[in-house]
């Protein structure tokens, strides 16, 4: 079915764009996405002028879901008010039941109407259809088959008009508070309609601004049955939500409530580009929450691309959150991986983002890895205890517990240390703790 409001040709423009990309040299010029957001004038919604209403929207303005009486127009509501159903004369009950049938109020309502007053309807007027070619994207049968047992609040094409006002509500700030409200409670014959009516156009929520909030309710939901049916709505989009403001949210929260085999479905449709999605200011944060929820062989999948561009990753912006994600949480045989690369790329200890991935690969190694840091830390200790971003890992060893590692930094300096060295610190309070840590020094002798 043909989005709304997704303009799928993007998605390809979008890919064409990833294809051509110089990783390397330039990975700042990603185009930024645009919210595709709802237009409602251009909607040939019935409710348009409901939806626009500068009025705060209450429970009272929904009574459609429940109270049909609402859809019908001014005449028919004002006779319906004068209708009398206490009257004791047989004949004005019948000659008035027979008025109400050409009104068609009983296609509407659960009233039994004598036979005889119901032959002299005529059945043109009988199956008319008030509201045919309104919408846009009417239900599927799957939707409508759903909703059997439900309490018939409505007939023929007013169904599909009230799904579809559902529906266009998630895009209005009130209306998707009340859309979420609704699906919060137990099982209901409104909560019902509501999730058939999501389904209209699923994938034109998720980079919504207000849509996207709906969605996201949903894999709060426990029907595991439905969480599946709406992520197969958008799943082959996975790739353009990746990298949208409002979309990302979206895969992450369903990163975190699907099985492990919708995961691994996510996952597929990124792991060809996975670069792109890395060194991506939406999309990092969903590489992220793969690391912490997917099974161990598809991080492996992220790893092999680390390793490949390790340099390049740790001294970026998004990308070096990647590589502390893995230390954070990886297994010791994925942290030992990194850890055969890093090693050999100790420089990254004086780049603004790079430090921070030593940082990490210092705190969650074994002692190997650990001295070896240590050691060529002190190679050139005045150089990177004075540097910008260096200075920061000395602090990170000197605050540590174990000697072992402080003990070789305090002992090369020791002899040296003066007050002319200390002002050449940028960092104070990595000489505030050289003072501390060389009295303590002094006093045990151990040199």
């Amino acid at each position: 079915m043909q989005s709304m409001f997704l303009d799928e040709t993007n998605i390809k423009n979008l890919k064409d764009a990833q294809k051509k990309f110089n990783f390397k040299d330039d990975l700042y010029n990603l185009k930024e996405l645009n919210s595709w957001s709802t237009h409602y004038e251009s909607l040939n919604s019935v409710s348009d002028e409901f939806l626009s209403s500068p009025k705060t929207l209450t429970e009272d303005n929904f009574s459609f879901i429940n109270d049909f009486e609402n859809s019908h127009n001014e005449k028919n509501g004002k006779f319906f008010e004068k209708m009398k159903y206490k009257d004791n004369n047989n004949t004005n009950f019948d000659n008035k039941l027979t008025e109400l049938a050409k009104n068609k109020f009983f296609t509407n309502h659960n009233i039994n109407l004598p036979e005889q007053v119901t032959n002299k309807v005529s059945d043109k007027r009988k199956n008319e259809k008030y509201y045919d070619h309104v919408i846009k994207n009417e239900p599927t049968n799957d939707q409508l088959e759903s909703t059997k047992g439900i309490k018939q609040i409505t007939k023929d094409g007013d169904l599909n008009k009230i799904m579809n006002d559902i529906f266009f509500l998630c895009f209005h700030k009130n209306g998707c508070e009340y859309i979420i409200k609704k699906l919060k409670e137990n099982d209901t014959e409104e909560k019902q309609i509501i999730l058939n009516s999501l389904l209209i156009d699923a994938k034109s929520l998720c980079p919504d601004m207000y849509g996207s909030y709906v969605a996201q309710s949903i894999f709060d939901l426990k029907d595991e049955k439905y969480k599946e049916r709406f992520t197969d709505a958008f799943l082959k989009h996975t790739s353009f939500l990746t990298l949208h403001t409002y979309g990302c949210r979206l895969i992450q929260k369903s990163l975190e409530s699907l099985s492990n085999e919708y995961k691994c479905k996510i996952f597929k449709e990124l792991e060809d580009d996975l670069i792109t999605y890395i060194c991506h200011q939406n999309g990092n944060h969903v590489v992220q929450k793969c690391v912490e929820v997917l099974p161990s062989k598809n991080i492996d999948t992220i790893i092999n691309i680390i390793e490949e561009y390790l340099s390049f990753l740790s001294s970026h912006a998004y990308g070096c959150r990647i590589v502390q994600r893995i230390y954070e949480i990886g297994t010791p045989e994925q942290i030992n991986r990194l850890n055969d690369k890093i090693i050999k790329k100790i420089h990254l200890i004086k780049n603004r983002y790079g430090n921070y991935v030593i940082q990490k690969c210092f705190e969650y190694s074994d002692d190997t890895v650990r001295l070896l840091i240590t050691n060529e830390i002190v190679n050139d200790i005045y150089k990177l205890s004075s540097h910008k971003y260096a200075c920061n890992i000395i602090e990170k060893i000197l605050l540590k517990k174990e000697y072992k590692y402080k003990k070789k930094i305090i002992k090369r300096i020791v002899d040296d240390i003066s007050e002319g060295l200390l002002r050449k610190f940028y960092d104070a309070e990595i000489a505030n703790n050289l003072q501390k840590e060389r009295k303590k020094f002094n006093s045990k002798n151990y040199h």
